[in-house]
């Protein structure tokens, strides 16, 4: 007698590809969490038509609400005290150079996400082919612009410092390489990293990466 209870095997929202037994397990999306994709080029095919579900059942299932710039206030509030930072001053009595690591580990973070969560990729980022460092720069420009994030002695010359840092391949924060949460937890040896980097960038850029 066949078994009536047992739940549908996932599939992928875009070629309808099942979970092969023993293989790799499909990917739910970072926003809804209730949609599956086999492959990051799936999930970006995808993005046009499922955003606006996705973003309407990420509204729903977080209990939060957008503010007028996108940012999710009352979820980074909650996050914040969750690990006793503040994100405006976090980069705040720290060596110079792990100013620098923060900020393009940050930035690596924010692309990432910007892929993964809406198939959104810039020429000029690791994964568009282009020069990464330009895509850097603004990110940079972008922090100047908000009160108290970056360190009193930050100045222009302390940016193109950083720029080429991020620009050297000789070490792991570079921005030639392409990261992904699991890499950052193992690398900080902290499961929280990727969380702090992804609200570090959600300050800077004034938008959680799931907004509009």
């Amino acid at each position: 007698m066949a078994d009536t209870d047992s739940t549908p095997s996932p599939t992928c929202a875009t070629c309808s590809k099942t979970e092969a037994v023993g293989g790799s397990p499909l990917q739910k999306c970072g926003g809804c969490r209730t949609t599956f994709y086999c492959s990051k080029d799936c999930q970006k095919a995808d993005w046009k038509s499922h955003k606006t579900a996705c973003k309407k059942s990420d509204s729903t299932n977080s209990g939060t609400k957008r503010n007028g710039n996108g940012t999710f206030q009352s979820s980074k509030a909650t996050m914040e005290a969750m690990l006793g930072l503040n994100t405006t001053t976090w980069l705040h009595n720290r060596p110079e150079m792990e100013v620098y690591t923060l900020l393009i580990d940050s930035y690596r973070m924010r692309v990432e996400d910007e892929y993964s969560f809406r198939g959104d990729v810039d020429d000029d980022s690791i994964y568009g082919g282009g020069d990464p460092t330009k895509g850097f720069r603004r990110f940079l420009l972008k922090a100047e612009k908000r009160p108290g994030v970056l360190p009193s002695w930050w100045n222009a010359e302390k940016r193109n410092a950083c720029i080429a840092k991020g620009d050297s391949k000789d070490h792991w924060s570079t921005l030639h390489c392409a990261v992904e949460k699991s890499d950052v937890q193992e690398h900080y040896k902290n499961p929280s990293m990727p969380m702090q980097l992804r609200m570090l960038a959600e300050e800077i850029i004034g938008t959680n990466v799931m907004a509009s």
